[in-house]
């Protein structure tokens, strides 16, 4: 049997934000037409001023999605959610840690709402003697504890941990986390993350994802999204042909998104832009004929806040030279490590500034 999961769509009224739930339907319309019949939710489905859960009520009501099954575990920003927040018989939310086969197929799955004071490998430990190493699924609302990067920096601090230790020890076939927003995949841990971005800082195509609860096999989907958010940074260089060096450099970013041109119209885009140029009021007409059809965030034009002028030359094609060697070079993929970019805007100030 294969089901969708997602989490952290941080639902509130409609009205205010009506691509997350647009986001939420469009899983919906993908799982109808899959024959998936249940959505498990791993927590965040609100956020927390919501109150009133009638909209999505609404939505799991709706004719065409009646007969699916919505199986929820509540999350830091839902922790009030329980049986009685919803009339529909078709929604099932889980207050307290459950271990559950959804069929006779199925893998077992261990729900686990969130907990505070509380590491996922401590709810876990209550239910050692029923789980066989390598035969259940997690399901659970938290941090992977052993990334390297702040898993979430709208919220900092450590949110019911999951562990490598806790892995080793209970081998999970699969272990799914809510709360990170930021989709990513580690051996048998899996974040599905917002399907919808809920700013600037979540960019790039959204998903969910679809899980064979029989193999325990994940694969990612995309969510068509009302919003595609992209959070750039480049530099510039006064070059004797600036101006093909600077669409360049734009058109080289806009592929890396890889989008298709009618998506164009949908994205919204923070664009830094740091370096040297020879006529800043140029660059900015260049920058602004060469994002012609994009919308800015927020709104208004590149920021070139850290673009100086220069018009020496000699000293561009050595920094043109550093560019093209550090493009070349193998670079680390460790998060704390900084990025190409980053080194040269350090190489240009030691070329530009001494």
């Amino acid at each position: 049997m294969k089901i969708a999961v997602t989490a952290d769509l941080h639902l509130t009224a409609k009205e205010a934000h009506p691509e997350r739930f647009h986001a939420i339907e469009n899983v919906l319309h993908q799982m109808v037409q899959n024959k998936i019949g249940i959505l498990v939710i791993a927590g965040d489905l609100f956020d927390q001023e919501n109150r009133n859960y009638s909209e999505f009520e609404a939505l799991c009501g709706q004719s065409k999605y009646r007969h699916l099954q919505f199986h929820i575990i509540p999350g830091n920003h839902d922790l009030r959610l329980d049986a009685k927040s919803f009339a529909p018989e078709n929604i099932t939310v889980y207050t307290e840690p459950e271990l559950k086969q959804l069929d006779l197929m199925s893998l077992p799955m261990l729900f686990l709402p969130f907990r505070k004071e509380q590491t996922m490998g401590e709810a876990i430990a209550a239910f050692d003697a029923e789980l066989r190493r390598g035969e259940w699924i997690l399901v659970g609302h938290g941090d992977w504890a052993d990334s390297l990067a702040d898993p979430n920096p709208l919220e900092p601090g450590v949110y019911m941990p999951l562990t490598r230790s806790d892995i080793e020890a209970v081998r999970p076939a699969r272990a799914i986390l809510g709360h990170i927003h930021k989709p990513f995949d580690r051996d048998v841990v899996h974040v599905p993350g917002s399907p919808c971005g809920l700013d600037i800082t979540e960019t790039g195509r959204r998903r969910f994802l679809v899980l064979d609860t029989e193999g325990g096999t994940v694969q990612a989907r995309s969510v068509e999204t009302d919003v595609l958010f992209f959070n750039e940074w480049f530099a510039v260089l006064p070059v004797e042909n600036e101006e093909a060096f600077v669409r360049e450099r734009v058109a080289s970013l806009i592929r890396g998104w890889g989008v298709e041109e009618a998506e164009l119209k949908r994205i919204r885009v923070r664009l830094k832009v740091s370096g040297y140029t020879s006529d800043k009021q140029r660059l900015a007409r260049i920058l602004k004929e060469a994002c012609k059809g994009l919308r800015f965030y927020p709104e208004g034009e590149p920021d070139l806040s850290e673009v100086s002028v220069s018009e020496d030359f000699e000293r561009a094609d050595l920094a043109e030279k550093v560019r093209k060697e550090i493009e070349t070079m193998p670079w680390p993929t460790n998060p704390e490590v900084p990025s190409r970019e980053e080194a040269f805007i350090e190489a240009l100030r030691t070329i530009y500034e001494t």
